[in-house]
């Protein structure tokens, strides 16, 4: 029992630490909106690094594809209000359709449809659409690697360590 609190104790404060440092480093290097950072860190902090590394690489991949699809529709229908969004509702749907289906997969397409509609809405604010995917893309991937760079140094907690422990003190129960 104690050592589950202290990992829980442990994965929060590398997720406090790993949020500070990304907002630290987005500020420090000028990013454009720091926000980012600092959520995609707290969004892939899970209780191990293995459950985070793929969280963060479904999120990194779909941001990308998110990004690639609002400037495909933004290029095609940009001075197009009703036929961008249309189009961009079609994404969304496919994109819906394929999270409701996958089951390993699911964060990808949800991650996926939000950076298509941030992409095509930012982009009618006055900034390009490629610097705001750019941005995006930046911001993400910062969070995501400076968690798994400080999960990696700190404690690198696997779900092997964690099912050994539960198990160390399962048998520890037993024998008294």
């Amino acid at each position: 029992m104690q050592q589950a609190a202290q990992s829980r104790l442990l994965t929060a404060f590398l997720s406090a630490l790993s949020i500070t440092a990304a907002f630290g480093l987005a500020f420090w290097w000028n990013l454009d909106k720091p926000f980012w950072a600092g959520f995609s860190a707290l969004v892939v902090s899970l209780s191990t690094l293995g459950q985070s590394i793929q969280k963060g690489l479904l999120r990194m991949v779909g941001t990308v594809t998110g990004a690639a699809a609002g400037l495909i529709l933004y290029f095609f229908w940009g001075q197009l209000r009703w036929p961008m969004l249309v189009m961009l509702c079609l994404y969304i749907l496919l994109m819906v359709f394929l999270l409701l289906r996958s089951r390993q997969s699911s964060y990808f397409f949800y991650t996926s449809a939000i950076v298509a509609i941030l992409i095509v809405v930012q982009s009618r604010g006055g900034d390009t659409p490629f610097t705001v995917a750019v941005d995006r893309m930046q911001e993400t991937l910062l969070g995501i690697l400076v968690y798994t760079v400080l999960a990696l140094l700190l404690w690198p907690l696997s779900l092997l360590h964690l099912k050994c422990g539960a198990l160390g003190v399962g048998l520890l129960l037993r024998k008294a």
